[in-house]
């Protein structure tokens, strides 16, 4: 499972845009800063939760059962499809879901946490929202080398819900298409992260991680459309 900010940074893609209907502030709007503030730490705590995973793609969708409180080569089930009825390219996106990738940990579970946190950059800006909520246009911080060359052509969006005060989900786009490289253009590049309360909890936990991506490099296109969806969820946790 991936982290939002490693998420984002996995995928190095940015274009930008300046929002129009307010100014700009880089000090975090006190509606914002107690959201972020109701946050997690959760190193090695992906062992405190079960789930139900629904990864759905191009190529179908897979469901999968992770429990932590089993031993480490039990916690994951596959449910849906049967393995042996499995395409080669689901059998791919199965395992790169459940596997961290290459310098990532095995650590970390669904609360939004310190991690998640430093997401927000500045350059704060009210944005429409709905009834209940309040929104937030921000600059995100990516925190590397990539996230330097990134600056300037990446967007973030925020959403609060205003009667619990927890952050609802959090949005990272590109609005228009650009060249990350000078033989690669990218026209879609789009995060989506889906927050809610657990019953019990103060913190909200992912419900939700969607990437759609496309373009192409060295003459060849390429597309990703994936979304993860975290069900019957329970923090089994102190």
């Amino acid at each position: 499972m991936r982290s939002l900010l490693v998420s984002i940074t996995a995928f190095c893609a940015i274009s930008g845009y300046t929002p129009l209907w307010a100014l700009m502030d880089d000090v975090m709007p006190a509606q914002l800063a107690d959201a972020v503030a109701r946050r997690h730490v959760e190193a090695g705590a992906r062992e405190n939760w079960r789930f139900t995973l629904t990864v759905e793609s191009e190529v179908g969708t897979i469901i999968g059962r992770y429990d932590g409180s089993l031993l480490a080569d039990q916690q994951w089930m596959l449910l849906s499809p049967m393995r042996a009825d499995m395409t080669e390219e689901q059998m791919d996106i199965w395992i790169d879901t459940i596997e961290p990738d290459e310098g990532e940990t095995a650590d970390g579970g669904l609360f939004f946490s310190d991690e998640e946190a430093e997401i927000f950059g500045g350059d704060y800006v009210v944005l429409p929202a709905a009834a209940n909520r309040i929104s937030y246009g921000f600059t995100p911080n990516l925190g590397d080398e990539d996230g330097a060359r990134m600056e300037g052509h990446i967007n973030g969006e925020v959403t609060i819900v205003q009667d619990t005060g927890v952050i609802e989900s959090v949005r990272v786009f590109a609005p228009e298409s650009f060249k990350p490289h000078p033989i690669a253009r990218l026209h879609t590049f789009e995060l989506r992260f889906g927050f809610e309360l657990l019953d019990g909890q103060s913190v909200p936990h992912m419900t939700s991680f969607s990437t759609q991506l496309s373009g192409n490099a060295a003459f060849q296109d390429f597309s990703q459309d994936l979304t993860l969806r975290f069900s019957d969820v329970e923090y089994i946790g102190q």
